[in-house]
């Protein structure tokens, strides 16, 4: 099963233990699941349930099982990944967009840029056409670069009947699995010495733009 695939059903089975109050799977078919003690966040301090919950659902982090004694459990929030990218710089890569054009390191050097990985197949990274389109015509000093999953024919023919105005990269599933990105769309803003300032996990462009409002002296 793809690396991918299986995050999925990690995240899928961990957000369901939550609404149920107990970690999935632990004591197999037919045993009674082991009480919560605490809810902890990433300082392991104690939080609620719906706390707890609202923040994995964010996307930002997932859950750690703790075992205690006597059958009880902690859930932990633990950072995902991606996380300790920010402030970091941005690894080595190199794109060939859809019209031919070679992007790397050293072509987005001194430029701020908007890497947005997305999926022609996913709904959510279709519902943020228009605000990303919006978003490059308000910060044109900006390199937009939307790297997807699909082949380089597949977006050609996608993109007659849509409209979409960032620089379009193909073939990217596995470059974006080594940045363990598990779903779309997924953002990452990268400033002029290619240090990684913001990552932005789910539909959320209001959080691009604001970020963009609030650093201007890095563009």
């Amino acid at each position: 099963m793809p690396r991918s695939c299986i995050l999925f059903v990690l995240v899928f089975l961990a957000a369901y233990a939550i609404c149920q109050n107990s970690p999935p799977g632990l004591y197999g078919r037919g045993a009674d699941p082991p009480a919560v003690s605490a809810y902890l966040d990433e300082n392991d301090d104690t939080i609620t349930a719906a706390q707890f919950q609202k923040i994995i659902k964010q996307g930002y982090y997932e859950m750690q099982i703790m075992q205690k004694q006597h059958g009880l459990v902690d859930l932990r929030l633990t950072p995902k990944p991606f996380l300790t990218m920010v402030n970091n710089p941005f690894p080595d890569f190199e794109f060939t967009d859809i019209s031919g054009k070679h992007w790397n390191n050293r072509t987005i050097s001194g430029h701020m840029t908007v890497l947005h990985f997305w999926s022609m197949r996913n709904k959510s990274c279709l519902k943020e056409f228009g605000w990303m389109n919006a978003l490059k015509r308000a910060n044109p000093e900006i390199f937009w670069l939307a790297p997807a999953i699909e082949s380089s024919e597949k977006l050609k023919q996608f993109m007659q009947t849509h409209r979409f105005d960032l620089t379009i990269i193909p073939g990217q599933k596995d470059f974006m699995e080594e940045l363990f990105i598990e779903g779309f769309p997924f953002d990452i803003i990268i400033d002029k010495t290619g240090m990684i300032r913001e990552v932005v996990a789910g539909n959320d462009p209001e959080k691009i733009e604001t970020f963009l409002d609030h650093n201007f002296s890095l563009k």
